[in-house]
């Protein structure tokens, strides 16, 4: 007859054997390893359509976008003769541009044209216009503030894959 301390070490022994004994088989390893790599690719895949496709002013763009662009626009568009010359004016509002992302290029023209020229500014309201600039109508330097990603204007590539933005 054996003894409890005799039992109990025997039943110690074969627990220990028993944990020992029940490793992962190889295939339970690996399919563990592709969950883990599924979920991974996908937190990545959402992780990088989120910051992609994220342009507001702080996040993607900078505060106040395109500053520069306020005078070319207007001295395009409304006739004035501006202190600088055309190309050194195109010349800031292009590279102000460039230095956007071409994801949030459009969405930074989105927020100056907004904020430059407010479609309430053609009923007497908005920001003043520059110095000597005679009035003219809001649409046409919003729709002229439009093309500054074309060919012709600063030649940027888009969101969109080429240069032009496309807007609502």
């Amino acid at each position: 007859m054996q003894t409890q301390a005799q039992l109990t070490s025997a039943v110690l022994h074969s627990t220990r054997e028993e944990k020992t004994n029940q490793r992962p088989s190889m295939a339970s390893c690996s399919q563990h390893l592709l969950s883990a790599v599924a979920i991974f690719s996908v937190l990545a895949a959402a992780a990088t359509a989120t910051s992609i496709y994220t342009c507001y002013e702080g996040v993607g763009l900078p505060v106040d976008p395109l500053q520069g662009c306020h005078y070319y626009v207007t001295s395009q568009t409304c006739g004035f003769v501006p202190l600088l010359p055309i190309e050194v004016m195109k010349d800031r509002c292009c590279r102000e541009l460039a230095a956007i992302s071409s994801n949030c290029r459009c969405e930074g023209l989105r927020v100056f044209i907004d904020r430059a020229f407010p479609p309430s500014q053609s009923q007497g309201g908005g920001p003043p216009q520059p110095p000597l600039a005679p009035r003219c109508p809001t649409e046409v330097k919003r729709d002229f503030a439009r093309t500054l990603a074309l060919p012709g204007q600063c030649n940027l590539p888009t969101i969109h894959g080429g240069p032009y933005c496309v807007f609502p």
